[in-house]
């Protein structure tokens, strides 16, 4: 008799006390209606081993075989483990090159032998098999221990399990989904990963058990992620899972990704009956989709609220038109004279504020598309009583000052000022722009919109305290050295200027708000100005006088 044959004869004799890995459940005839692929999305034919075990066991080095001539066809690799009273899927394919755990050797339909041993081949489990149904599986019925029948899969985990009862369709939905996450979105995993997820609610009175349904980006492959056994949702309550192709971490995490290209996701039930099903198209970074209202059948793209509902409670902080949208230019130039902190001629949006109290615009938002209100939020920014603030519409978020992630289309488009509960504060639609004019309500903060020459961080109005004269002035460059500066700069003034006696020297930031203005007198076309009591940063400097406006820029 065969040695090994003898040795097999010998394990087996002890399996009931020494086996605590064994050959749970196996596939030989795989395919794409199972909806169980390997990490590269191929059909292939898998072994399933159990630890029976209430502790962790190392089985590297141990061996996997189906040939009695060769019990030692593969190894598992070092560091192989498997959790107490875990499960461990091995891929039949004979395509080691591929991720996960692939064996030397192809399971065969028509029936052959298993092996499973140890590094010193001691034999755990073996078996002849007879020839496979296509797409069941044979399992250990009961889990770990009994005869092999045949079902459906049931890779890494009981073979027993009861599933949850099937919900009605839309019952539990993908709620909210985030398809480009990133560390300035603040949402991590676990593990500290920036990854895209997908939320799901629960719009039942009673909690769900999540065991038998599946989620997946392949109409075609419905089951493509199961959720593991146990899963539960409460009533009314929402589920993360990472979309992140990394199933080795904590948490829920599936084994693929999302595109932000835009896609379909399916929340699906054992049956293949599907639960809920969207189709989203292209993502921005840090932008969810997410139903408003909470759990309904309209998706808009806003601000993420991770875990928690999409509807954000009322507030009455602003009301409509507290705010305004008060001033735009859609086509600024270098001829304009008006520039943002990186000397750039970008198209802008001046805010107003119409009421007599500070209002915070932490909670607000600017967007050019109406499906899209909150495109672009707002920073932590206090905007004063009746004051303006300057956003420039460049799509360049990234320089120093407020910088929005859209552009002003020169030959018309919509604007909209909005509140984080969807509250529209402002809105408007302009048509084709003029080079350098500016759009701007007359009067100033509540009137229509109207052509006029810009009238940048001021009054809108022509009789209002003389500003729309000074701003219609050509623009001189003024020279300001050193620059970065520390505490004294100088200020040379380009042009003519022996007719100048009293100026008016303002300083803004780089939001465009005044932070000081002052008379001073000169005598010649260079000055000292003390500017040791600024903060680092960027700033401006605007010089008025008789006939004369200039304009510069500098570092503190």
């Amino acid at each position: 008799m065969n040695k090994f044959l003898v040795a097999i004869i010998l394990g087996l004799m002890s399996y009931g006390v020494q086996a605590q890995i064994v050959i749970n459940e196996f596939v030989a005839a795989n395919d794409s209606t199972t909806g169980i692929s390997d990490p590269n999305g191929q059909y292939e034919d898998w072994v399933e081993l159990h630890n029976t075990s209430g502790s962790a066991v190392d089985i590297s080095g141990y061996h996997l075989s189906d040939d009695l001539e060769n019990p030692t066809l593969w190894s598992f690799p070092n560091n192989t483990m498997i959790e107490a009273n875990g499960y461990l899927v091995v891929w039949a394919d004979n395509d080691t090159m591929d991720n996960g755990l692939h064996a030397f050797f192809k399971l065969s339909k028509s029936g052959e032998d298993l092996i499973l041993s140890t590094a010193d081949i001691t034999v755990l489990d073996a078996f002849a098999y007879t020839e496979q149904d296509d797409a069941k599986s044979s399992a250990r019925i009961p889990n770990g221990s009994g005869n092999f029948s045949i079902q459906d899969g049931t890779p890494n985990a009981n073979n027993e399990s009861e599933i949850g009862a099937k919900v009605a369709t839309n019952s539990i939905v993908v709620n909210e989904i985030m398809a480009s996450n990133t560390l300035s979105s603040g949402i991590s995993d676990s593990g500290g990963e920036y990854d895209d997820w997908v939320e799901f609610y629960n719009k039942n009175n009673e909690e769900v058990d999540l065991s038998g349904y599946y989620f997946s980006d392949d109409p075609n492959h419905k089951r493509k992620w199961a959720f593991p056994y146990g899963t539960t949702i409460a009533a009314n309550s929402y589920l993360i899972v990472w979309c992140d192709n990394d199933q080795e971490q904590a948490d829920l995490h599936t084994n693929f990704n999302i595109s932000n290209s835009g896609e379909t996701v399916l929340l699906s039930y054992d049956d293949g009956t599907v639960i809920d099903e969207v189709t989203f198209g292209p993502q921005i970074s840090n932008v969810s989709y997410a139903r408003i209202p909470n759990g309904g059948t309209i998706f808009i793209q806003t601000q993420p609220t991770f875990n928690a509902s999409n509807e954000v409670p009322a507030t009455t902080e602003l009301q409509f038109k507290d705010i305004v949208i008060n001033e735009f230019v859609a086509a600024n130039d270098s001829t304009s004279g008006i520039m943002d902190a990186g000397g750039e001629f970008g198209d802008w949006i001046e805010i107003y504020n119409n009421t007599d109290q500070v209002v915070s615009l932490e909670n607000c938002f600017l967007s050019d598309s109406i499906g899209f209100p909150k495109q672009w939020a707002f920073p932590d920014t206090i905007l004063g009583s009746q004051s303006y603030l300057i956003v420039w519409a460049d799509n360049d978020p990234n320089q120093l000052g407020l910088h929005t992630n859209f552009n002003l289309n020169r030959l018309g488009e919509q604007l909209i000022l909005s509140y984080i509960d969807n509250t529209v504060l402002d809105s408007l639609s302009f048509g084709e722009q003029i080079v350098n004019m500016a759009s701007a309500r007359r009067p100033n903060g509540t009137g229509d919109f109207e052509i006029q020459v810009t009238t940048f961080g001021l009054h809108n109005d022509p009789d209002f305290s003389g500003e729309l004269s000074l701003h219609s002035l050509p623009v001189a460059n003024i020279k300001l050295y050193p620059n970065p500066v520390n505490a004294e700069l100088i200020i040379n003034l380009d042009g003519d200027v022996t007719h100048l006696n009293t100026i008016q020297i303002s300083i803004y930031n780089e939001l465009n708000q005044l932070l000081r203005s002052d008379k001073k007198t000169i005598v010649n076309s260079s000055f000292s100005l003390d500017v040791d009591a600024l903060a680092k940063g960027v700033y401006f400097v605007e010089i008025v006088g008789d006939g004369y406006r200039g304009l510069g820029r500098f570092v503190k």
